[in-house]
């Protein structure tokens, strides 16, 4: 299920490419093994923690996908958050970072994430 979730939201993303399963699937494992993954019937959210290039002890958790097609997308970022919270990626010893594709929805998703209590910190631009 994760790799056909994995998929549609490769497709849905428009973030170049050829989906591959397998690194999809390897890419699962090494969030299994370092990182974190919540799932619901139809949606996941996975991400990892690590320490801030520019400040000692200061962890950062970043989800690097969040995808629901059964309405369960703010309960797993609560998950995701209680993850983070746990790993200390919180307040003034971390920050969670959440973000959104331009091609999935983006003002609904930035206003969920804004009604959560997350503000812009910078925006990508890709090539």
């Amino acid at each position: 299920m994760m790799v056909e979730l994995g998929a549609k939201f490769h497709a849905a993303s428009d973030d170049g490419g050829e989906f591959c399963p397998q690194t999809f699937t390897g890419f699962l494992n090494l969030l299994l093994d370092e990182g974190c993954i919540f799932v619901s019937e139809r949606g996941m959210i996975g991400g990892y923690a690590w320490p801030s290039p520019w400040a000692k002890d200061f962890l950062i958790a970043m989800e690097a996908f969040w995808w629901a097609e059964d309405g369960q997308g703010r309960a797993l970022a609560d998950a995701f958050e209680a993850w983070a919270h746990v790993k200390g990626a919180y307040g003034p010893t971390g920050s969670t970072r959440m973000g959104y594709i331009e091609a999935t929805q983006p003002e609904r998703v930035a206003k969920i994430l804004r009604q959560r209590g997350y503000k812009t910190l910078e925006t990508i631009m890709v090539k």
